[in-house]
């Protein structure tokens, strides 16, 4: 009778597949208009840009390389190389929760639709996956080993909320983890520096958020908890008006457009008027994808 291969060896050539595969679509796969939004975001500002209208500023951070290029290729390369990192941290905390099992952790998350996509796709969701996974991991050596990496948890956390706000969320996580498995941490200054430390990673983006009305905030709270998009951009801050001809700017749209026409369809989902959804069918969409 053949012997069934460990876990680990079925797993490997898995996860090392989904990894190249990854990348290859990175390469194929047409420009999503997402990933065109937040390259022309990345175009049209200083960089570094603190903020953007609606959304944290990580993304356009990602999308620096295709400021230069009229290709999505180069950016998409730092969200394969951020989904690289993710794996790794993946393996090094499955090593020491379940050794024989750490490639099959690998596996699981890069051979998912979820795990290819987010490999290579320009989106806020790359640099939140890649910090939650370090703060977790920093967060597990911190309570079990070094209470200092409280430190390196808190400065990830803060690279996860400038890449989308819902990075919050791990708070709670520490809290619990520090009450079960922790408790005497809490009686050190160590948690507490970490969260400082990730006061400070963000502090420039609040500065930021300051100085132009909270825009980003505001429109994130009425754009999952409001069915009036009208209402969403509510600001103090000036109307945006179109780039001038001559301008870096609007040759850099150009330049955009006429790589997204290449996109199958494009061209006429941008002429065709879409038809208007019911109330219901608006609520439905927002409460199942549209949480902020």
């Amino acid at each position: 009778m053949t012997e069934r291969p460990a876990p680990d060896q079925a797993a490997a050539p898995v996860a090392v597949i989904s990894v190249l595969l990854s990348l290859l679509l990175a390469i194929l796969f047409p420009m999503m208009t997402d990933e065109a939004y937040y390259i022309d975001w990345a175009r049209s500002v200083n960089w570094p840009s603190w903020g953007f209208f609606d959304h944290p500023p990580f993304v356009s951070w990602l999308g620096l390389l295709s400021r230069y290029f009229d290709h999505v290729f180069p950016a998409r390369l730092l969200v394969w190389a951020a989904a690289l990192m993710s794996a790794y941290f993946i393996w090094r905390l499955a090593r020491k929760i379940s050794p024989e099992r750490s490639l099959t952790a690998v596996a699981l998350m890069t051979s998912s639709i979820g795990g290819l996509a987010g490999a290579f796709l320009l989106t806020p969701d790359c640099g939140v996956t890649l910090a939650w996974i370090i703060a977790i991991h920093e967060a597990f050596f911190a309570i079990s080993h070094n209470p200092k990496r409280w430190i390196t948890a808190g400065i990830a956390t803060g690279v996860g909320i400038l890449s989308k706000y819902t990075m919050v969320l791990i708070g709670p996580v520490f809290l619990l983890a520090l009450i079960k498995e922790g408790r005497n941490q809490l009686r050190s200054p160590w948690p507490y520096l970490g969260g400082i430390a990730c006061l400070l990673v963000i502090l420039p983006h609040l500065w930021w958020q300051n100085s132009n009305d909270w825009v980003t905030f505001k429109f994130q709270l009425r754009h999952g908890f409001s069915l009036d998009q009208a209402k969403y951009s509510n600001s103090v801050l000036p109307r945006a008006v179109d780039a001038d001809e001559d301008s870096s700017a609007y040759r850099a749209k150009q330049r955009l457009i006429e790589v997204m026409s290449d996109v199958s369809g494009f061209r006429e989902s941008i002429k065709k008027r879409k038809p208007q959804k019911s109330r219901l069918e608006r609520a439905w969409q927002y409460a199942i994808t549209d949480c902020p």
